[in-house]
């Protein structure tokens, strides 16, 4: 629950390592927000009423069973003027 949202949290210590790493190399380009703790989750409901956003965490709660999903590699997307623009992408090879 985020208050005006819903989302599912994401266990990997692989993906905390790969992002801590990362968060090192670009230290010197990463803005105050870009610094903060990573929070790995997807982003099932986001911006609406408190109420909506309850309702839905309710009803995903009753039937939630944990699954596994698998990275298949990054996208850089930098945010630009209120939108995201895909760059690139870059596979996990091994």
């Amino acid at each position: 629950m985020m208050g005006r949202g819903v989302a599912f949290s994401l266990e990997s210590p692989p993906l905390l390592k790969l992002h801590n790493r990362l968060s090192q190399l670009w230290k010197p380009w990463l803005s105050p927000q870009d610094q903060q703790i990573l929070w790995p989750h997807i982003t099932i409901q986001n911006k609406v009423e408190a109420a909506k956003a309850k309702a839905l965490y309710q009803k995903l709660g009753h039937n939630f069973s944990p699954f596994i999903a698998e990275g298949l590699g990054l996208s850089l997307c930098p945010y630009q003027q209120g939108s995201w623009q895909w760059l690139n992408d870059f596979p996990f090879t091994g």
